[in-house]
This record gives C-alpha cells, sequence and structure tokens, in this order.
C-alpha cells in the first residue's frame, strides 16, 4: 500500500472518529479516484460504517464489491463475518466456503467452514469441497 494511501485512510478513520464525515467523505473520494476497486479501502470504509451502525449498507458496499471471477479472499471473510454477525449464518456459509475454495490452505478457515456447514445442515457442501479439493477442480461460486 502506497504511503500517500495509508497517511489518507488513517486520516480518514481519524475523521470518522471525530465525526467529521465531510473530510472523511473527502479522503475516501480522494483514495478510490486512484484505486476505484480498492478492496482494502472498501474494507476500511465498510469498518467506518459499522461503526455508525450502518451494517447492512457496509454489507451491500462490499458484496457488490465482489468480483466473481477472481473474488478478494479477505473480502469474502469480511462478508462472512457480518453475515454470522447478523444472524445470516446461511448466507455467512456461502461466503466462508467461497473463500476456502481460493484459500485451501488455510486450516482454521476449513474448521470453521466446516462446522458452520454442519450446523446449517449442509455438511455435503464441505465434503463436495474435500473432493474437488483432492480432485484440483476449479472452485464453484455461488452467492
Amino acid at each position: 500500500m502506497s504511503e500517500i494511501k495509508n497517511s489518507l485512510l488513517e486520516a480518514a478513520m481519524e475523521f470518522a472518529e471525530e465525526k467529521r464525515f465531510s473530510e472523511c467523505a473527502d479522503a475516501f473520494v480522494q483514495i478510490f479516484q486512484d484505486n476505484p476497486s480498492d478492496p482494502q479501502a472498501l474494507r476500511d470504509l465498510a469498518s467506518v460504517m459499522l461503526s455508525f451502525g450502518e451494517g447492512e449498507s457496509a454489507l451491500a458496499l462490499l458484496a457488490d464489491s465482489v468480483d466473481l471471477q477472481n473474488p478478494d479472499v479477505p473480502t469474502l471473510l469480511r462478508i462472512g463475518n457480518l453475515l454470522l454477525g447478523l444472524g445470516r449464518d446461511g448466507e455467512a456459509a456461502d461466503f466462508l466456503l467461497g473463500a476456502l475454495y481460493r484459500e485451501p490452505g488455510n486450516s482454521e478457515l476449513e474448521s470453521e467452514t466446516r462446522a458452520l456447514l454442519e450446523r446449517e445442515g449442509r455438511l455435503a457442501e464441505f465434503e463436495e469441497y474435500v473432493k474437488a479439493k483432492s480432485e484440483s477442480q476449479p472452485a464453484p461460486l455461488h452467492f
């Protein structure tokens, strides 16, 4: 991440904490002018939105940013965790499973996803993932 972008993100977060929303918005505008779909900046903006009780808006922002051809794993994880926090476990499972297909070596994510799918009565989907992983098949995405 560039120094300029880093300082703009830090400033935006400080402005948000100080409830200086106009300056916060201006900082994010500058960030997105240079990098319109920067996943880290989108996650940071979603964090600002969350801190002000705008969970659904933050979720919509992140979900709309997902590139189905090449999804950003940290964004998928963030969406999954937001959905879990909203009690939308079934939808969260979809995003965590999508992240797992993109990051198959992540044993912590694998355990968390398996447990969630089991709670949701969808263990067959985890077994499908294990089979695809062993056969090196491409990941099916169905958000």
